[in-house]
């Protein structure tokens, strides 16, 4: 009876949690390409092209406008990245920062995805320890562009 009940709870725990956050995290496999300062990562296992400095204190239309005015490595299709994009470069088995990426710090960072529940709100994570959060679209956060490659 008590191995029934273990296998219960496991199985319960399973369809709780899902499949993806039982896996083990693999680390990014990313490259860096360009000048210093202008400093382009890209990742291999998302697809995607990470500005490797970020800026800071900024409100999220501010950061939307930052981001779609960037020209960076030659390119003009700079944009801010949507939560599930932002939480490719998270790691939760990392904390202080929860990301492999170069030089990450344990800040919030925000997205381009509003929130379901409130036009004036923005997801962000921060990179203390991973955790998605919504944020007034008035607060300041880090920014970091992104691009499809």
């Amino acid at each position: 009876m008590k191995n029934s009940n273990w296998l219960l709870a496991i199985a319960l725990l399973i369809s709780m949690v899902g499949f993806d956050a039982m896996a083990v995290e693999k680390p990014g496999a990313y490259k860096i390409s360009g000048s210093e300062g202008k400093e382009i990562v890209s990742d291999e296992g998302s697809k995607l092209d990470w500005q490797k400095t970020f800026e800071k204190a900024l409100n999220w239309t501010q950061a939307t406008d930052h981001c779609g005015s960037l020209g960076l490595g030659g390119n003009k299709d700079w944009r801010l990245p949507t939560r599930k994009e932002l939480m490719t470069i998270v790691k939760y088995r990392l904390n202080n920062p929860a990301s492999d990426f170069p030089e990450m710090p344990a800040v919030y960072f925000w997205s381009a995805s509003t929130s379901s529940e409130s036009e004036g709100f923005a997801w962000g994570i921060n990179f203390r320890n991973g955790s998605l959060n919504n944020y007034d679209k008035a607060s300041t956060q880090y920014t970091r562009c992104v691009r499809s490659h």
